[in-house]
């Protein structure tokens, strides 16, 4: 009962932490919904669902290529519905991780005879999408190295950046070799270890990954395409709105804003998302522009829009459906 309290409790203050972020951007004239009234046209509101629509698509693609990879079905028909079932619980659940638990639930409920190697899927997904998220925002730092070479605080996210990017590197390797899995403790004492039969799973499962490298290559491959669409989605608001930015302004702050909104602060990374942009982009352009906090807020109502669909399709959820179509 005291744990159930205190879940309930903290996801009341996430949601107020959200609310009040928010509300203090608005009250000090940082951020403008006035402003987003400008993209309400037809062309507008379907060119910027359109684009979030592809960027949801292609990770779902990135998410169904790891499926196949362990011979799990990753038909679009099956695994996109529950991305978007994904899609609504990061908004219900705090943080851009909150869908995956969600996801990884059911899609390991389809498969009850496989049900480690098919959550670890998700687990695998989040992964890489994080480490595709930090290439990129490593790849367009040194595309503006002389740029950010000038600026103590971005030197300082650079570097961060990249130790980032090379401590991950370096996680995926241990976790795909082949020589650390000969050397594992955790494979050599599973029977002294408490839950070490689920470890042994666990890695297992994991390590596999590492057997399919070209799977791996592609869906990473996949995920930078998708952040990409994603980031010129974000400089097509801009446009829409009268915001004369250069495309690599975008490609700057983008990824490591969206890093930032993955840590679970606030329900789909809300209040914590406009912060974090308000101050990438102002970093960049050197000036107090509303264009950050404008464009997420414009992509994070795109995102509830398809995540309200996977509400829709999450009430309408009546049995396991992945295993219905097959290996």
């Amino acid at each position: 009962m005291a744990a159930s309290v205190k879940g309930v409790s903290a996801k009341i203050l996430k949601f107020g932490i959200s609310v009040g972020l928010i509300y203090w951007m608005v009250n000090k004239g940082l951020l403008d919904f006035s402003v987003l009234g400008q993209l309400l046209t037809p062309l507008h509101v379907s060119m910027g669902l359109g684009f979030i629509f592809l960027n949801l698509a292609l990770n779902n693609y990135r998410w169904s290529i790891l499926l196949q990879s362990q011979n799990l079905p990753g038909r679009f028909k099956v695994s996109f519905p529950l991305t978007l079932i994904g899609m609504f619980f990061n908004f219900a659940i705090p943080g851009a991780v909150g869908g995956d638990l969600v996801k990884g639930y059911y899609v390991a409920q389809d498969h009850p005879g496989r049900r480690v190697a098919a959550a670890t899927t998700v687990i695998m997904d989040r992964i890489l999408g994080l480490y595709s998220m930090v290439l990129l925002a490593v790849l367009t730092i040194l595309f503006n190295i002389g740029f950010v070479s000038s600026r103590l605080v971005l030197m300082q996210i650079a570097a961060m950046a990249m130790g980032v990017l090379l401590a991950m590197t370096f996680v995926l390797g241990l976790m795909f070799s082949s020589r650390v899995k000969a050397k594992n403790p955790i494979l050599q004492y599973s029977d002294k270890i408490p839950g070490g039969t689920f470890l042994v799973k666990l890695y297992t499962a994991v390590h596999s990954y590492g057997e399919s490298r070209a799977a791996l290559v592609k869906a990473i491959i996949v995920s930078l395409i998708a952040q990409a669409i994603a980031v010129v989605g974000m400089a097509y608001v801009g446009w829409a709105i009268g915001e004369q930015v250069s495309l690599a302004t975008y490609f700057f702050a983008v990824p490591l804003g969206f890093i930032i909104m993955a840590i679970p602060i606030a329900p789909g990374g809300i209040g914590v998302g406009q912060l974090a942009f308000l101050a990438l982009f102002k970093m960049y352009t050197g000036t107090d522009t509303i264009l950050g906090q404008t464009v997420i807020t414009a992509f994070q109502i795109g995102l509830l829009v398809w995540g309200l669909v996977g509400a829709v399709l999450y009430a309408s959820r009546k049995k396991p459906i992945l295993n219905e179509v097959g290996p």
